[in-house]
Parts: structure tokens; sequence; C-alpha cells
């Protein structure tokens, strides 16, 4: 929000949807605060952004279930398509903690889905390049991972469902996204999941973030 010259009560609406379940979009954000759409989409982006990088900085600990999801494939399809994205849905069921080792959270469960490269796929799995990078980037190094296969991952009721709630509200909210910017709408929906219940209010911890971030 330095330098913006958008005030800061506009910063503080586009902040309060985002905390919503809903969300919010820029052609939405646009009409609500009276800004232009490169300025909806701007406010959008700098948050996101600032949700990822608190989501970076978080590693998942104790028991963590893993498995490999498609976006973009077609209801009905069993196989790869071209136009579909294929992403790592995690879910830790201990405390996560920062990389700098102090405690973050405070939810019973924290939750994570990213996007995989294809060169990182065998089939419809990930390869132990893919693997080495999930672990690396996003686990703590005593993380117990419990890697499911496709048909364990369909039949987790957690990580299904986190999944299928997340892919309804992108294409609901947004209309679809591509794979460029499709991290930051993942990590927007698992910050919501993942903080609905730390003591303090969603958009009063999404705007430290922001503060402290952006």
């Amino acid at each position: 929000m330095e330098g913006s010259r958008t005030s800061l009560d506009k910063w503080r609406t586009a902040i309060e949807w985002v905390s919503t379940a809903s969300s919010i979009n820029a052609t939405q954000l646009k009409d609500m605060i009276q800004v232009t759409y490169k300025t909806a989409w701007r406010m959008l982006h700098k948050i996101r952004s600032a949700i990822s990088m608190l989501d970076a900085s978080c590693m998942q600990t104790g028991q963590v279930r893993a498995g490999m999801a498609f976006y973009g494939r077609p209801l009905f399809t069993y196989q790869q398509t071209p136009h579909e994205h294929p992403v790592w849905v995690s879910v830790s069921e201990e405390q996560t903690v920062s990389k700098q080792g102090s405690h973050d959270h405070n939810s019973r469960v924290y939750v994570k889905i990213k996007c995989v490269q294809n060169n990182e796929l065998c089939g419809e799995k990930l390869n132990n390049q893919g693997k080495k990078r999930m672990a690396d980037t996003h686990m703590a190094a005593t993380a117990n991972i419990n890697f499911l296969s496709k048909w364990e991952f369909a039949k987790d009721p957690l990580l299904k469902q986190i999944f299928v709630d997340a892919k309804e509200w992108i294409n609901r909210t947004f209309k679809g996204i591509g794979g460029k910017h499709l991290q930051s709408y993942w990590d927007e929906y698992c910050f919501r999941v993942n903080y609905a219940h730390n003591e303090l209010p969603l958009n009063h911890r999404l705007a430290c973030v922001c503060i402290s971030r952006c």
C-alpha cells in the first residue's frame, strides 16, 4: 500500500472482501470502490502476493497427507489433457511453524495447494524431483509425509473436499484462471481455510499481513 494513490478506505474494503468466503474479483471491486479495472486488479494482486509470502514462510509439520489433483480437467475424463494444471494438495495435522522456527499458527490443520510443473510428473504422480521440491520448500525436516495414490486421494474426505471447494470457488468467482497467476488464487483460498479459526478475525489478520509485507 506504500506509495499508492488509492485511499486507505478503498484498501480496507478490498481486504475485507478478500477475507470473506466468496472473496471478490477485479470487476466487482472496480464497481464497488469506483476505481479503474487496472487499479482494482493491482490491488488484489498485491493482497494475494502478501498472502503468498506468508504461506511461503510457513512449513508444514507433523503428519502430512498429500496427493495430486488436476485443475481444468473435464468431468468424467480420466487421462491428462493439454489444458489442465496439475496441483499438489497437502494437509498437516499439527501446528505449523515458520521457517525461522517460531510458532505461527494454532489451528488443528494447515493446508497448501501448490502448482506442479510438467517436468515434475511421472504420469499422474510426482516424480522424485517434484517430491523433493515440495518437501524442501513447504515441509519441515521432521514432517512425516504420506504420499497418497490417485485412488487414496479420491477417498480422503478432507483433501478431496479442499480441492473441490477451491476449484469451485475459482470457477464461480473468476470464471476460471490461467496458469500464470493460478498459484496466488490457490494461496488465497488456503489462507481463508488456515486462518478461519485464528484468534484474530480474518480481516484483521489479512490487514496485518498486508501492512507488514506489501
